[in-house]
């Protein structure tokens, strides 16, 4: 499925990548993010799935946080394996890696409010991530799959993600979208803004 022209790829796109189905972590490259587990599932599903290991990609994007150990792994697991460590994305690049993407995926430990979430859903892209995202109404509206960062149910939830119907995923984006504009478009929270300061005030 081809979601945006080639002229509007990012940089790190090959055209080989066209019937690839595309899972993009984006942010912060750390431990707590579940980036060692993602790993680990990721080498499971290849092992035990063909259409996955020919056709699904793994594109990690954004920096390493103080771990060597990390890295070193994020350069292993890139040789021969679907996976693709691409730097830093930002402004026209960063919409681009968005939008290039089937799924955003975050199987993280812990968070405070993953906004690279809310980039994904603002760009249509559906997101596997854990409870620990804090974005329930994700999961409750259908924009989020919710995940565990244990490795061998990941695998399961990539293998799951990366056979899901035309029609399931159409109904997620469609959802994503929805739910920005609903409660986190700049007219949702100015208007949310302006209710909580007239209650204060009654």
């Amino acid at each position: 499925m081809t979601l945006v022209s080639d002229v509007n790829r990012p940089q790190w796109w090959e055209p080989e990548f066209d019937d690839s189905v595309v899972f993009l972590f984006l942010g912060r490259i750390h431990k707590k993010k579940g980036v060692s587990e993602l790993i680990d599932a990721w080498k499971l599903c290849r092992s035990d799935h063909a259409d996955f290991r020919k056709r699904a990609r793994l594109v990690f994007a954004g920096w390493v946080d103080s771990d060597p150990e990390l890295e070193r792994a994020l350069e292993k697991v890139a040789d021969g394996l679907n996976v693709q460590y691409v730097g830093p994305q930002r402004g026209l690049e960063r919409d681009r890696t968005y939008h290039s993407s089937r799924l955003f995926i975050i199987p993280s430990f812990s968070e405070g409010l993953p906004m690279a979430v809310l980039e994904a859903w603002a760009a249509g892209v559906p997101a596997l991530m854990t409870r620990e995202c804090n974005l329930p109404e994700g999961f409750e509206s259908g924009a989020a799959v919710e995940i565990l960062n244990e490795p061998t149910a990941l695998a399961q939830s990539l293998q799951s993600a990366f056979s899901m119907p035309m029609d399931m995923y159409k109904k997620m984006k469609d959802a994503s979208l929805d739910l920005v504009s609903r409660k986190y478009s700049k007219h949702s929270v100015v208007s949310r803004f302006i209710a909580v300061y007239r209650d204060s005030r009654s």
